[in-house]
């Protein structure tokens, strides 16, 4: 993989990590009841991710995608998890969890939001389609793997350690119940997106 190659790489990746979407929320959400969840749930999304654009980057995520069903179960599959996690954090108590009974669940959380967005999977296949040569080396698969984990990774530990500022996590932490009540509706509606796509593709399949 050339420099420019590799560049171009690196700039779609940054581009999709800062994007906001649901993601965003959830790592907002663990950052507030401490920074190691926040950076745990960072570093998960970011190896659910790096999944993804290892399935890209074999062909195994071409394979995937021309599969009509494979695609409706992991679109259904999205769906269901968001609902699940909305309805979870819509339950969640004003106050925030201790710190230690929250690692785990940062860490799942991030790592199922990264997997239950299958467009990051689409979004892989047209990169490296265009930035990547089919006959690259295996230490370019690698590096150009490595560069969607890192800079996912870092996109969300730079929120989470944001949030370290005290002043903005208390403003935060005292808008908890509204901030839960917010990231459940944006869950609801990309599950309900997420189960839209697999209706349309089960109606015109």
């Amino acid at each position: 993989m050339s420099l420019n190659e590799w560049l171009f790489v690196l700039l779609a990746c940054t581009a999709g990590a800062v994007s906001p979407g649901p993601s965003l929320l959830l790592v907002l959400r663990h950052a507030l009841v401490s920074s190691r969840a926040g950076l745990v749930c960072s570093w998960a999304h970011a190896c659910g991710v790096a999944l993804y654009a290892s399935a890209a980057i074999t062909g195994l995520a071409l394979l995937i995608a021309a599969s009509p069903l494979l695609m409706q179960l992991i679109w259904l599959f999205a769906s269901v998890w968001l609902s699940f996690l909305a309805l979870q954090i819509w339950r969640a108590p004003d106050q925030v969890l201790m710190p230690q009974a929250a690692i785990g669940t940062a860490a799942r959380d991030g790592l199922l939001m990264a997997l239950a967005n299958p467009k990051v999977m689409l979004f892989f296949v047209a990169l490296f389609s265009a930035a990547v040569p089919a006959q690259v080396s295996e230490a370019g698969r690698v590096l150009a793997v490595g560069t969607a984990f890192v800079v996912d990774g870092l996109w969300y530990s730079a929120i989470s350690l944001g949030l370290r500022h005290q002043r903005l996590k208390n403003v935060l932490q005292n808008k908890q119940r509204l901030l839960n009540r917010f990231s459940a509706c944006i869950l609801w509606l990309f599950a309900a997106a997420a189960l839209g796509r697999v209706w349309v593709e089960r109606v015109h399949g």
